[in-house]
């Protein structure tokens, strides 16, 4: 019979595996797993002042301030100033931060792999569809509440998650 709270466990126990999984990738690169997303964000952006990036990852500009401090120290991002306004900082990604995304993707490309090699391409597709069919569900389910709701919930998730 079927039971939504086996799929909720289900979900959650792949979540958390994964995470920290990814985890364990991200801190032998020496790098705090919330920094994670920043270097994502600066790879296909780059130039960004601390508010645009803040405002991208929904997280503080103080809190963005830290994180920023904290990967320039690290060689992974680097600030300068912006050549069209003189009073503007901007960040960027630098090679060692690349090179660094290049091996947590490298690692977690394997892991994939390693994770999926046991499905068939049948058992893959199934997936994909099942799992996109709930994702239009929730959205849908999102889409009927007050945005007020969905705001103030995101930003307590979004400071909580990405640093």
């Amino acid at each position: 019979m079927f039971c939504n709270d086996d799929i909720y466990r289900m979900l959650h126990k792949i979540s958390h595996k994964e995470a920290m999984l990814g985890m364990m990738y991200v801190r032998e690169e020496n790098i705090h797993p919330r920094q994670l997303p920043t270097l994502m964000t600066l790879l296909k952006e780059s130039d960004l002042t601390q508010r645009e990036l803040a405002k991208r990852l929904g997280v503080q500009p103080s809190t963005m301030n830290v994180t920023i401090s904290r990967m320039e120290k690290n060689g992974l991002v680097q600030r300068k100033q912006d050549s069209k306004d003189q009073r503007r900082s901007l960040i960027s990604i630098t090679e060692q931060g690349k090179e660094c995304f290049d091996r947590i993707k490298v690692r977690m490309d394997e892991l994939a792999n390693c994770i999926w090699k046991d499905f068939s391409e049948k058992e893959k597709e199934d997936m994909r569809r099942l799992l996109t069919k709930y994702v239009t569900s929730l959205d849908n389910q999102l889409e009927a509440v007050d945005k007020s709701k969905i705001e103030e919930v995101s930003k307590v998730f979004g400071r909580r998650h990405h640093v």
